[in-house]
């Protein structure tokens, strides 16, 4: 399947995990900032990238070859977006709004639902994988997606165009 920028929209993603039979699971990464000021966006495509590649993946699959082709066919195809909005319900919400994170959303097929399951919640991510400084990630959350979610992590892509696909299903062409 191949995919154009335009195309990628909160419907694109629901349709195609409907179709593939996939989970939406919501991901969101706030990271600690320098003490000059701010990271850009492709400082945090860079961390979201290396955080993905390097606990994320070896973590659902159980292996650090998530690259052979069996192990390809059990990864899930994630959609990460830049962005600088966050909800200000909670307390600590609104200390890291206006700094910019990841939002991703991950569609996971069920062979690894169970791992996938085990890292629903507040921080686990960051608690889970003992994750170094050089990741500088100061806040997660991992939790079922709803479509307000994909809503906003869709809507960052005109303000911050430079999002990132993993997936072996899914062919990117900017």
């Amino acid at each position: 399947m191949e995919i154009n920028a335009k195309e990628l929209t909160c419907d694109w993603i629901k349709t195609f995990a409907a179709s593939e039979n996939l989970d939406l699971y919501h991901m969101t990464l706030v990271y600690d900032f320098f003490q000059n000021g701010n990271f850009h966006a492709d400082n945090i495509n860079a961390f979201f990238a290396t955080f993905y590649m390097r606990r994320f993946l070896p973590f659902l699959l159980s292996t650090k070859n998530y690259h052979t082709n069996f192990q390809r066919t059990r990864q899930p195809t994630t959609c990460a977006f830049v962005c600088d909005h966050l909800n200000k319900n909670s307390e600590k919400d609104h200390i890291y709004s206006g700094k910019l994170f990841n939002h991703a959303i991950v569609c996971v097929p069920n062979v690894i639902k169970d791992k996938t399951c085990a890292l629903l919640g507040v921080d686990t991510l960051t608690k889970e994988f003992s994750i170094p400084k050089i990741y500088n990630i100061k806040y997660s959350t991992f939790k079922k997606c709803d479509d307000v979610a994909i809503e906003i992590a869709t809507r960052s892509i005109f303000k911050y165009p430079n999002y990132q696909i993993f997936s072996p299903k899914v062919k990117f062409k900017k």
